[in-house]
């Protein structure tokens, strides 16, 4: 063997010992990775029962004030011989600003409020056979023509939202909702620079705003 033989086999050990320390570098990372995203699971799912149970706090306090929630509707294709397309009230909701709960918790996002029957009667239709026919539509469902409410045209608005603690360890969030590093649950800003917010003490105030003004009414 010659020195240059030498010199290869040394190479390859070289090579084959590095290969071994990476490879026990990433196990070694694999294993602390895993053993973060349990104990990250752990604490979101700690987070999301506290987020559920300041939901129920929340609304215990709508309802002893008597605080009615907003119907949503839906249209529906028409009945044979029906020149417009059915509403019906597919249930309720109150609404809290990026999301709404309905009454039995389940968080959706928010839907635009709009009243019933439009104040511009042009919003309905141009046609005015057509703007009539969507006003009684409208007005079948019992619902006042000023009385407020929330559509729910898409999927995406009438599906409850999951609140699943291992899609939170991989995006961080779960839909407008975050959690502190203490676990405090956060309501998250729409706007990329906006700051946080405790889910607690917003509640809190969003609670008691619609108490009042349910009162003065």
């Amino acid at each position: 063997m010659t020195d240059f033989d030498d010199l290869v086999s040394a190479e390859r050990r070289g090579i084959d010992a590095q290969a071994t320390a990476d490879g026990r570098r990433r196990a070694a990372e694999a294993s602390e990775h895993e053993l973060w995203a349990r104990d990250e699971q752990a604490a979101w799912r700690a987070a999301i029962d506290h987020m559920n149970g300041l939901f129920a706090d929340s609304l215990r306090h709508l309802r002893d004030a008597r605080v009615a929630p907003l119907p949503t509707l839906e249209s529906r294709k028409p009945r044979p011989f029906q020149s417009v397309d059915r509403v019906v009230i597919t249930g309720h909701r109150w609404q809290f600003g990026s999301f709404a709960l309905d009454g039995d918790g389940r968080v959706y996002l928010a839907a635009g409020v709009t009243t019933l029957i439009p104040k511009h009667p042009n919003d309905l239709a141009t046609d005015p056979f057509i703007r009539k026919q969507l006003r009684k539509a409208r007005l079948r469902t019992g619902l006042k023509a000023d009385d407020q409410v929330i559509w729910t045209g898409t999927e995406t608005l009438r599906t409850p939202l999951v609140l699943d603690p291992a899609k939170a360890v991989q995006t961080g969030r779960i839909h407008c909702f975050g959690k502190a590093n203490d676990g405090t649950p956060l309501l998250l800003s729409h706007d990329p620079n906006g700051r946080p917010e405790e889910l607690e003490p917003y509640l809190a105030r969003t609670v008691a705003r619609r108490v009042e003004e349910n009162r003065r009414r």
